[in-house]
């Protein structure tokens, strides 16, 4: 199953999707959810909140995960990628730390990002032992100047950025080429090619 867990509509609405998320997961027998990134939104009233963790025991872990992804098909394995508002900061201007979602590997089963990039491959169900690479990469890495948490205001300096960006690409283009996977998805948060324009 496909997901992006952060929420900044209505209480009701939410718990709609999680509920909802759960009954399909278990309908179609998922092994494992992918979430494209914005884990930690911040809701709608900024002074209360924040995007992104701090650490390990920001109680974001428990108001917008452990306490919401209750159902018994939300209990499965999920992949996840770091999207730009999980380089956030609070808006009292302490700084959360996108390597704060990394190291929850270390300690949650079920929450799954070892790395700012990382691929994983499964075998697809009654394709005679055919595979499935899912390639996942942290696509405000490849474009700094939309996530704050990789941008000047933290340090990183252009010349930084650019050599960050310039490795991650070459990762991505070195992995995507080594790949014997026949089927092959590339996972991020931003998308590659777009056919409309933020501006409003």
């Amino acid at each position: 199953m496909l997901t992006s867990p952060y929420v900044d509509i209505t209480f009701f609405d939410c718990c709609r999707c999680v509920l909802q998320m759960s009954t399909t997961s278990i309908l179609v027998n998922a092994s494992f959810m992918v979430s494209v990134g914005d884990q930690f939104y911040r809701t709608t009233v900024p002074s209360e909140d924040h995007s992104g963790v701090v650490n390990q025991t920001d109680p974001s872990w428990y108001k917008k995960y452990y306490n919401v992804y209750t159902g018994a098909g939300n209990q499965i394995p999920w992949y996840l990628v770091l999207g730009n508002h999980d380089y956030g900061k609070y808006t009292t201007g302490q700084r959360t730390v996108a390597k704060a979602q990394i190291d929850h590997t270390k300690i949650d089963t079920r929450w799954n990002m070892p790395d700012h990039n990382f691929t994983k491959t499964v075998v697809v169900p009654g394709s005679g032992g055919k595979h499935m690479e899912f390639v996942f990469i942290d696509t405000p890495r490849l474009s700094p100047s939309e996530a704050s948490g990789t941008d000047a205001d933290y340090g990183v300096s252009a010349t930084l950025q650019a050599a960050m960006s310039a490795a991650h690409l070459t990762w991505i283009q070195q992995t995507l080429a080594a790949s014997t996977a026949t089927w092959l998805i590339v996972v991020g948060h931003y998308q590659g090619i777009v056919s409309y324009s933020r501006s409003t």
